[in-house]
């Protein structure tokens, strides 16, 4: 695509510029429909501070409710600096579901024989500042994890809000695994590349509720070759490009984006073992309500 008709932007900082393109897609022989396509920028313009960018998406024949439809898997995004560096960002994907709704109007009395227990799940609050001590119960490996992954975990302790429980302890937090980004450490002396690992929560569910959340890492168990990383910049310390010993994991707010947690990962193997330890703070209740299950 010509620089004359592009929209397409490059940005590798706070400075953005409108650049070429290039591109191609596969389609199924026997059907025409979309099996994947590529974009790539070979020379991005120098104001943008990005050499280059290639990306590609994949799509495969899903069931939807009941029904065969073409819907994205995978895709991925290589973005090479003006610097050098290389960053890697791989998405996946999953529980693409079909929504429809019934309606019944009845002016009869409602069924005296139906127990409370019968009823839908309860919308439940839980406000900002609230801390949330949990307990994964699934773990991650460098080997399966991907961008859109489910994990679960589970509250070690109620979560109080002046002196009442607002969530119960033993209650069931759902999330996804949000990001995954290879990083190349740069070419000096004990440089390496590493990995984030980005989680997000969505909500937390026990017998007849549910309370979608939007929280913030605050602090893990120690988990060997992980550091915290500052996601203003992705600056990492000194210390951890220079050191081959296990490093342990402890952050602040500070740390991680708001709504979302973030390790990294000195290399490109890790594992997050199931039981690993972590603490979280609740944010602004976010809008919505939870997602079915």
């Amino acid at each position: 695509m010509p620089l004359e008709a592009s929209r397409y932007v490059v940005a590798g900082g706070e400075k953005g510029a409108r650049s070429e393109y290039e591109g191609e897609f596969w389609v199924e022989r026997e059907s025409g429909q979309l099996v994947r396509f590529d974009v790539r920028v070979p020379q991005a313009p120098e104001t943008s501070g990005v050499r280059r960018i290639a990306s590609f998406v994949l799509y495969e024949q899903r069931q939807v409710s009941g029904r065969a439809v073409w819907l994205p898997s995978e895709a991925q995004i290589v973005v090479e600096s003006a610097a050098g560096r290389s960053f890697r960002n791989d998405l996946r994907f999953l529980d693409c579901r079909a929504f429809q709704a019934e309606a019944t109007i009845r002016f009869d009395d409602a069924d005296a024989g139906a127990s409370e227990d019968s009823g839908p799940v309860r919308h439940a609050d839980a406000p900002a500042g609230l801390e949330l001590a949990m307990e994964l119960g699934t773990g991650f490996d460098s080997e399966s994890a991907r961008a859109g992954d489910p994990f679960e975990a589970q509250l070690l302790r109620a979560a109080p809000e002046k002196g009442e429980a607002v969530l119960p302890k033993g209650a069931r937090v759902s999330g996804r695994v949000r990001r995954l980004a290879v990083i190349d450490g740069g070419t000096g002396r004990g440089a390496r590349r590493v990995t984030t690992f980005t989680l997000e929560l969505l909500d937390v569910r026990w017998p007849g509720y549910c309370a979608p959340v939007s929280a913030t890492l605050v602090m893990v168990d120690k988990i060997p070759r992980m550091a915290p990383v500052n996601p203003d910049g992705l600056q990492l310390p000194k210390a951890f490009f220079n050191s081959d010993r296990a490093l342990g994991f402890r952050t602040a707010a500070r740390l991680s984006a708001t709504g979302e947690g973030t390790f990294v990962v000195l290399g490109e193997k890790y594992t997050i073992p199931p039981g690993a330890r972590m603490r979280w703070r609740t944010e602004a209740q976010p809008e919505g309500a939870c997602a079915l299950r």
